[in-house]
This record gives structure tokens, sequence and C-alpha cells, in this order.
């Protein structure tokens, strides 16, 4: 079995990004990211979202999901407790699917495509 040969980098290319290339590698979660009205800077993860939609439905889904971890964890497991519980998780399971169904890199057709 023969290694393939690599192919050697063009030398006429510049190894520093003009303001084209720049453009696509935007971070989405800081002061300069257009029209993002959810900016999610934890330093190890970063997330921008443009769309309202999607954006209330990432927060709405954290915040069950940080609620049903918190009853689970600190609160005795009582009945109603139990019902609470696997009430809000059906409601994290809805807004995690809006929020995936919204997500901004779907393919979407619009009426713009069609004509």
């Amino acid at each position: 079995m023969t290694v393939p040969e690599l192919i050697p980098p063009p030398s006429h290319v510049s190894p520093i990004p003009d303001e084209a290339t720049k453009s696509g590698l935007g971070d989405l979660t800081g002061p300069t990211a257009d029209k993002r009205v959810l900016r999610i800077n934890l330093g190890f993860f970063k997330y921008g979202a443009s769309e309202p939609a999607h954006a209330t439905a990432v927060v709405l889904s954290m915040i069950l999901l940080f609620s049903v971890i918190g009853l689970t964890a600190f609160v005795a497991p009582t009945p109603g407790v139990d019902k609470l519980v696997t009430f809000l998780e059906s409601g994290f399971l809805i807004t995690l699917g809006v929020a995936i169904g919204q997500s901004p890199n779907r393919n979407r057709k619009t009426d713009d495509d069609e004509a």
C-alpha cells in the first residue's frame, strides 16, 4: 500500500486573512455581532442567535432544565413534586423542540424561493 503524496499549499496565498475572510470568522456573541438578540459567552462556550423565537425557546428551555435539576436535587420526592417535575420535563421537551425547529441553520423554503 502506498501513501498518497500531500499537495503543498499554494505559495501565492497570504497566511493573513483579508477582510472578506475575516467577515466569515466573526464572533457571534460580541458587541459587533449584527442583529443578535441572544448572546451567550461563557469563555469555553459561545452562542449567538438572531431570531427572537429561537432565542426565546433557548432561554425558556434552559430555565426549565435548571428548574428540573433543582427540584430533583434539592427537594424531597413527594407525589406533588413528581407531578411538577413531569410537567416541567414535558415543557422542556416542547421548548427544546421549538428551539431546534427555529434553528437559524435549518434550511427553509420561503415564498421568494418558489418564484
